[in-house]
């Protein structure tokens, strides 16, 4: 029978907006900063130091360089301003010397190890929160409507000690109505671990967000991450991935960083429901994403079972060192482990389609440089094991190589942000007639700021080369309401059938929501 529901606010909302509520009255900070706060704001050649720390005797605002002046004063630098009053001393000082490189991965958030003297609190707070609701403008036999709601809340510990602590969860809902309604609410573990910091290394060890790579959006060394593929690609490639429980050391070097990772489990990416129009699987419309059905699956896979176990207990491991030469910075990364991503097989005699996960051997490199005022980016990556589908639906292992080249540069030195970029994905030794044995397409983005920054345009967009596959994804944004934002988007696909933009060719919508980083 066809469930029904008036608005997102009977489903979704209903349960969220009072957990944002009581999350918002009782966010607390339970322990004042009375100790030194070390922020580190991070470029392509160097990194300032803001270090906050509380002072009883009267507020000193010093501002170092690395030049002093130790006639005049061997306490204070020449380049030193000092502010006195009452109870706060603020010192901002840019040091001579950091350990490790100047290295720039696309979502490094930073590769200075944190000071030990980074202060001592307990918070508890919300992170983030947001409410969504999307229409679809294609008939689609299944949904005409999508809403999404997200929750994250946070507890940090950091004592004034090289150790320090964080416990996060996340909450999501999920909603799509039509002739298949369904909704759920999803419960997981964010970024929580436990660190040691010494002067030149990192311990963490924990459940982390890790993502290898140069490249934006669609970085190939990124092989150890786990996707979260409940919204396919509605969202950026940060808000894309789930934590993994992992072990990271990191070692910072005058010649470089040391990254390595041990995962002792195995953690699929989350898909979202059978149900929904984003699962890779659409018996209904007979469409397997990024495979070309044959005749014989299409005519069986209506009412075809789906088996999803994923492995128990299977480790990964990975390195990746990164350094700089002059101007060029560069990185080489060995990983082993499995897919996080399934690849579905076919049994024609059971009507079943199995998930597996198999294991490969990965080994890449990328390198930066700037050039005239543009940001070149260049990486690729070796794959020993990927999955294909051989002519009697067995599967095959092929090897695989995937590359990516791109340029970003600020147009006219505005706040124009521009990102260009062509890929290529190559299979060797692949005896198959489901997959495409080369894919090549063009990617980037584009995001201007205007309205003295009140208001933000991007463009997201995905094409193919060797066959017609299309992704255009236009927004606009309201920022002037700190930190909240308010935004209307629209996503369109299509293309030939066998690429993305094909399997979610009825796809397209719009989309309007709100949302907020605390």
């Amino acid at each position: 029978m066809k469930k029904h529901y008036t608005t997102p606010v009977d489903r979704l909302a209903g349960r969220l907006i009072g957990l944002v509520a009581g999350l918002l009255a009782s966010t607390v900070c339970t322990a004042p900063l009375h100790a030194e706060e070390m922020i580190i704001i991070e470029d392509e050649v160097a990194e300032d130091v803001i270090e906050i720390s509380d002072d009883a005797e009267g507020d000193t605002l010093i501002i170092d360089s690395e030049e002093s002046n130790e006639d005049a004063n061997p306490d204070i630098n020449a380049d030193t301003v000092i502010v006195e009053e009452d109870e706060l001393e603020i010192e901002l000082s840019e040091p001579s010397e950091l350990p490790g490189s100047p290295e720039t991965d696309a979502y490094a958030v930073s590769d200075v190890p944190e000071s030990e003297d980074a202060g001592t609190a307990f918070a508890i707070r919300l992170e983030k929160a947001r409410l969504e609701s999307a229409w679809l403008v294609e008939d689609n036999p299944s949904t005409d409507r999508l809403d999404y709601g997200h929750l994250t809340v946070s507890a940090e510990w950091k004592p004034n000690s090289p150790w320090a602590a964080r416990a996060a969860l996340r909450v999501d809902g999920y909603a799509e109505s039509g002739s298949q309604d369904w909704d759920d609410v999803n419960i997981d573990y964010d970024d929580t671990y436990i660190r040691y910091r010494g002067e030149s290394y990192r311990f963490t060890l924990g459940a982390q967000t890790l993502i290898w790579g140069r490249i934006d959006e669609i970085p190939p060394s990124d092989r150890l991450s786990v996707t979260d593929g409940k919204r396919f690609n509605l969202d950026d490639i940060a808000e894309r991935k789930r934590a993994r429980p992992m072990l990271r050391v990191e070692r910072f070097a005058d010649h470089g960083k040391y990254d390595f990772v041990y995962m002792p489990t195995f953690r699929a990416a989350e898909l979202a429901e059978v149900e929904s129009i984003w699962y890779p699987i659409d018996r209904t419309r007979r469409k397997i994403l990024g495979s070309q059905v044959p005749t014989a699956v299409a005519a069986t896979m209506g009412n075809a079972t789906i088996i999803n176990d994923e492995p128990d207990n299977d480790h990964a491991v990975g390195l990746r060192f990164s350094s700089s030469l002059d101007d060029l910075e560069y990185a080489m990364t060995l990983q082993h482990g499995r897919h996080t991503n399934p690849y579905f097989s076919y049994n024609i005699a059971t009507q079943t389609f199995t998930a597996i996960y198999p294991r490969t051997f990965a080994a890449g490199a990328d390198l930066a440089f700037e050039k005239n005022g543009i940001t070149w980016r260049f990486e690729g990556v070796y794959l020993s094991e990927v999955p294909v589908t051989g002519p009697t639906l067995n599967i095959l292992d092929a090897e695989a190589v995937n590359w990516a080249a791109g340029m970003e540069f600020y147009p006219g030195d505005a706040d124009v942000r521009v990102n260009l970029q062509v890929a290529g994905n190559h299979l060797y030794n692949a005896d198959t007639f489901a997959e495409r044995t080369n894919i090549y397409n063009i990617n980037g983005s584009v995001e201007i700021p205007f309205a003295d920054n009140s208001w933000r345009a991007n463009v997201r967009f995905f094409a193919g080369l060797d066959r017609e596959d299309i992704y255009f994804n236009p927004k606009l944004s309201f920022v002037d309401w700190e930190p909240h934002e308010l935004y209307v988007e629209a996503h369109y696909f299509d293309g030939a059938d066998g690429t993305i933009g094909g399997f979610h060719e009825d796809h397209s919508l719009l989309a309007v929501g709100w949302r907020a980083s605390f």
